[in-house]
């Protein structure tokens, strides 16, 4: 052209890496004015039951659990002055075969199209909140780079999902984990430091630490946090825990197993049969995520009946334990969410009794010294058999002992058994195993001491 040379821009990839996610759920003018419209002919209690009926239907039971996934998926509110986390932390830990994953994968397939998951046993500091990413250039040379994991690539509204949570490998995950939970961001120190958002809710399943083939044992002196391989100040985190157990019922058994069968019918699993539009469970879901707080976001009312809640609650101790105010944040978030699941932008005392009956099934609330950080890591029914221990092995050493300071475990053991006074039927003698367990409980709070298979009790 007249002598120009013309110069061709050519872009040379070697790699291609995703930074962000784009899956949003679209809810058109039309169809948020139908489902305002459906729940505006529903009390309040036939929304929720709505709700609820859709959420895992195939699932039968864990009707808590479910409503618990339902607040998950819509949060609290966000923004608000005090600036805590809206996003809600639920566990669900249990044996093996209990539906746990099965509620963790409903909600990672039906709440959200932006929702992932990820395995205990694969999941790394990196891979789950992010690290160093070396990116080859051209002629060779490399960039380092921050790449963002998991937690930060989900978009609002979604959940991250960590099944197998008793595999993880690396133990300094959970310490990465507590501050992504806590405050929606983590320090990265490398080559080169940043700090990732994780603004996102996390949903766990966790199996004994044995895995498919174990079960948890409540009759051992093992806390049961342990027997998952969890740290408590990873635990401490969650707004919500959930014990699963497999225990043997005729009735729940065999409709375990009805539904197992339904559950293969797509018409029987279908969350959206109830709602006026298509794809109206996930879409009722983001109308929901999308009211915001009034100004006055709880009124006076509201104020007094949480504060009633949560000091009744507060005095009245567990196995010598009580709830903190996480508990309380905890609540308070709950009920943001429960509004917003309502289409209201106010927090009423209905909100706060919803909300309340769930967290009253958590474990947070039923057995805090099991899941606080200061708590012994015991539930009630351990602690009552430990303190029967103690008292025995106290009686067999001034009985049995004498003037020697060690005796034999075995010895200890025979005599523990003999003078039980416990109700055989709900709390029976620990045979060796499990008596052992509870002598390394003993020992850890300084109340044993162990020389090989001696021991004696301190404080005499």
């Amino acid at each position: 052209n007249g002598g120009r040379n013309e110069r061709m821009c050519i872009l040379h990839a070697t790699d291609l890496t995703r930074t962000s996610q784009d899956a949003v759920v679209e809810v058109t003018p039309t169809e948020r004015h139908a489902l305002t419209a459906w729940k505006e002919e529903k009390t309040f209690e036939e929304v929720m039951g709505a709700l609820t009926d859709a959420t895992a239907s195939h699932v039968i039971g864990h009707t808590r659990e479910k409503q618990a996934l339902l607040l998950q998926a819509v949060g609290g509110f966000q923004d608000l002055p005090d600036s805590k986390r809206p996003f809600v932390h639920i566990m669900f830990i249990g044996d093996p075969g209990t539906a746990k994953s099965q509620l963790l994968h409903f909600a990672i397939d039906h709440m959200h199209p932006g929702s992932k998951m990820a395995t205990g046993a694969r999941a790394s500091i990196p891979g789950l909140i992010g690290g160093k990413s070396e990116n080859q250039r051209l002629l060779g040379s490399s960039q380092t780079t921050l790449s963002p994991g998991m937690l930060a690539l989900i978009p609002p509204g979604a959940i991250a999902g960590i099944d197998e949570l008793h595999a993880m490998g690396d133990q300094n995950v959970f310490t990465a984990l507590n501050d992504a939970m806590e405050t929606g961001q983590v320090s990265v120190q490398m080559q080169m430091k940043g700090t990732v958002q994780t603004r996102t809710p996390l949903l766990t399943c966790s199996n004994p630490k044995g895995g498919e083939m174990s079960r948890f044992d409540l009759y051992s002196g093992i806390p049961l946090m342990e027997q998952a391989r969890l740290p408590t100040s990873f635990v401490s985190r969650f707004d919500l825990i959930f014990v699963f157990l497999d225990v043997v019922d005729e009735d729940k058994d065999g409709a375990i197993i009805v539904g197992m069968a339904s559950s293969m019918n797509s018409s029987a699993v279908d969350p959206n049969q109830a709602f006026p539009v298509e794809d109206g469970y996930r879409k009722y879901l983001q109308v929901c995520r999308d009211v915001s707080a009034s100004d006055q976001l709880f009124d006076a009312e509201a104020i007094d009946h949480f504060r009633q809640l949560f000091v009744k609650t507060r005095q009245n101790r567990v196995n010598g334990a009580t709830v903190n105010f996480r508990w309380g944040a905890a609540l308070q978030r709950l009920a943001c969410a429960v509004a917003r699941l309502d289409l209201s932008s106010t927090v009423r005392k209905e909100h706060i009794d919803y909300a309340h009956a769930i967290l009253a099934e958590s474990l947070t609330t039923k057995e805090p010294n099991m899941v606080n950080e200061s708590g012994t890591g015991l539930g009630s029914s351990q602690t009552k058999v430990m303190d029967e221990i103690l008292r025995l092995l106290e009686d067999w050493s001034i009985m049995e002992l004498g003037e020697k300071d060690f005796g034999d475990k075995k010895d200890a053991h025979a005599y523990v058994k003999k003078f039980w006074e416990l109700e055989h039927a709900d709390f029976p003698c620990p045979e060796m195993r499990d008596f052992d367990s509870f002598l390394t409980t003993l020992h850890k709070q300084n109340k044993v001491e162990r020389k090989g298979k001696n021991l004696s009790v301190k404080g005499l």
